[in-house]
């Protein structure tokens, strides 16, 4: 079965989980869904590279959870992995090239349509609900597509309705607790997704193991971090 492989599933203050990011590999392309904290190390340790020709990283907002070594994995790419072409996605390009104009010593590239075809992937950008300048992907390679909401406080329909019709083969969603504005709480997601669909629906961005198992409970997927030897 394919699909993403998570680098970490926590929340921001989930200290134990490691910040969500995860990445798919198809072909010669690493496709990256954030680059929190220790999000690069994991990468650079672990070897992901190793095979690949192309990266895509996809940034869903500008939190640190979600781009705090975004720097350190450009400059990695730039100094020691010259092989690689590193394009980043995210459409509100201004404020993330604000960002690295600060701390990226080398360069980069940035793009912002909101639907792209990059490395035979097609990249679709919907805007979501938590800060200013946040957005879901809905990404479509040859061998898996598939919704990844990052951080909103709204499902967005247009991913069920691409799951109910075969488009895309997963969806995944953060998940919290009730009353956090910014953010979907399980409730939500069971008011959303009916039950049938849930075996195709992974959870992730936990802020705590309770969260966990009482979203297996509806009869979600839960993300699980990836355990290297």
């Amino acid at each position: 079965m394919k699909e993403l492989k998570f680098l970490g599933v926590g929340s921001a203050f989930n200290l134990k989980d490691d910040n969500n990011s995860a990445y798919y590999i198809t072909d010669d392309t690493f496709i990256l869904l954030d680059c929190g904290d220790r999000i690069a190390r994991k990468i650079i340790n672990y070897n992901l590279l190793q095979d690949v020709k192309n990266v895509l990283i996809l940034i869903t907002h500008l939190h640190a959870d979600h781009i705090s070594s975004l720097e350190t994995l450009i400059d990695y790419i730039y100094l020691l992995r010259k092989d690689i072409n590193c394009k980043i996605i995210y459409p509100a390009k201004q404020d993330l090239e604000t960002i690295l104009n600060l701390e990226a010593t080398y360069e980069f590239e940035i793009l912002d349509d909101k639907n792209i075809n990059e490395f035979n992937i097609r990249v679709e950008a919907l805007d979501a609900t938590h800060i200013p300048n946040s957005y879901s992907y809905l990404v479509y390679t040859k061998d898996f597509n598939f919704y990844y909401s990052g951080d909103t406080n709204k499902f967005n329909f247009k991913a069920l309705d691409e799951l109910k019709n075969n488009k895309i083969d997963m969806i995944y969603h953060e998940v919290s607790y009730p009353n956090i504005p910014v953010h979907t709480s399980l409730d939500d997601l069971c008011d959303a997704i009916p039950y049938e669909y849930r075996n195709k629906v992974t959870l992730m961005h936990f802020s705590d193991d309770k969260l966990k198992e009482a979203s297996k409970e509806k009869g979600f997927n839960i993300a699980l971090e990836e355990q290297f030897k």
